[in-house]
């Protein structure tokens, strides 16, 4: 009984840090960028889902928050695997592009 006290317990831990890395529980980030800027890059299906997993690690965001930071262009959204958007921060655009294409057509 102790056993599965004890693997249930490192499991417990082991999903709480997920979920904190990916910034579901815990204090929520400050801001659209703050969210986009933690975890690399948001993917979703569409704009609409895009814009909910931002709102989803944050207070108080609105869909139109996360569109005033792709108007001032501090986000783009991209296509950088699998066909599925990414919403990146612009900033780290050009690296995760060449990453995930190959640095030599970079040239």
């Amino acid at each position: 009984m102790v056993r599965v006290s004890i693997v249930r317990s490192v499991e417990r831990e082991r999903d709480n840090r997920r979920l904190a890395a990916q910034q579901l529980v815990g204090p929520p980030a400050g801001g659209v960028v703050q969210v986009v800027d933690r975890l690399l890059a948001v993917q979703a299906q569409d704009m609409r889902a895009a814009r909910l997993a931002v709102r989803a690690c944050t207070a108080g965001l609105t869909a139109a928050d996360v569109d005033c930071e792709l108007e001032k262009g501090t986000l783009v959204v991209t296509w950088l695997n699998r066909g599925s958007l990414h919403l990146v921060r612009s900033q780290d655009y050009w690296w995760l592009q060449a990453a995930h294409h190959g640095a030599a057509v970079y040239r």
